[in-house]
């Protein structure tokens, strides 16, 4: 019969487990965010050209919209913690 604390702790995943959801998580974030990044990039690039005010801040929100997604997924895939270079 398992103790009271046995049954407390949650279950620890398997190696192979913990290094597959690494492996999905060192993808995501190679792939998807860095090019969330880039269309951010080209947003910018486009706000600093657009002589209609009203177009710049529908451009500036987009650019705000994709950092707030970027932040967003790393906290997901992540669960919250730092990551060095962020």
């Amino acid at each position: 019969m398992a103790s009271p604390y046995e049954l407390a702790r949650p279950p620890r995943p398997e190696p192979a487990v913990v290094g597959e959801r690494d492996r999905h998580a060192r993808g995501i974030e190679n792939e998807v965010i860095q090019r969330i990044f880039a269309i951010g990039l080209t947003l910018q690039g486009a706000a600093a050209i657009a002589a209609d005010p009203l177009v710049r801040d529908r451009i500036e929100n987009a650019i705000s919209d994709s950092e707030s997604l970027i932040q967003m997924i790393r906290d997901t895939v992540f669960g919250g913690e730092h990551r060095p270079g962020d």
